[in-house]
């Protein structure tokens, strides 16, 4: 069940090639929260069980400005601020940093009064070397 969604918004949009290159991230992604779950307790990221995660197909908005990951199964607040947001990063670290400069991350979820999408800029963290 998918309860949850993160995007990224751009808006020059994301042509083929960066909406391909949005997918790679999704799969770097995702081998890093399965790797995270796997050993939860060994790396001490949280107290309790580790919660489980499904993955949905990257989707890409009609008018190609929003690139999108669904999400769902089970999140803590601990796995939502683990994984959804200190490491929403993976999904948008390659893109050239020209690219990033415009770009927005934002996750879609029910904080109560039904899904609700909150956006914020991408903060750059470090540099990758192109």
């Amino acid at each position: 069940m998918q309860n949850r969604i993160m995007h990224l918004r751009h808006p020059q949009g994301f042509d083929q090639r960066r909406f391909e290159q949005f997918r790679a991230h999704c799969r770097v992604f995702k081998a890093f929260v399965e790797a995270l779950l796997a050993d939860w307790n060994e790396i001490g990221a949280g107290k309790y069980p580790a919660p489980r995660y499904e993955f949905g197909e990257p989707a890409l908005s009609d008018d190609r400005t929003v690139a999108s990951l669904p999400l769902g199964g089970e999140a803590t607040v601990g796995s939502r601020a683990q994984i959804e947001n200190a490491s929403s990063f993976m999904l948008w670290r390659f893109f050239d940093a020209s690219f990033r400069e415009q770009m927005d991350e934002g996750i879609t979820e029910d904080i109560g009064s039904g899904m609700t999408t909150n956006w914020r800029p991408v903060t750059i963290y470090f540099e990758v070397p192109q």
